[in-house]
């Protein structure tokens, strides 16, 4: 089984809320292919479509972690 903390190398990180040793099971780019509760969104920003604006449905759908590339409040989400 793998970490978080597996998925990301320690000088990519500036900050972190929560626990990078919680087990992934599956990484998804589209929030609709979220299945599972211990699954990975990456939130990409896009020409046409922000990753950040799905971080909601994601979660919804049980990742239980996001990447995201900036500073971003999950509180609002």
């Amino acid at each position: 089984m793998k970490t978080l903390r597996d998925f990301i190398p320690s000088d990519f990180i500036c900050d972190v809320a929560g626990d990078l040793g919680c087990i992934i099971d599956d990484i998804e780019t589209n929030s609709k292919q979220v299945k599972t509760k211990d699954a990975l969104f990456i939130a990409l920003r896009g020409v046409f479509v922000n990753g950040e604006d799905f971080i909601s449905e994601a979660i919804k759908n049980g990742a239980k972690a996001v990447i995201v590339d900036e500073n971003f409040n999950l509180e609002e989400h």
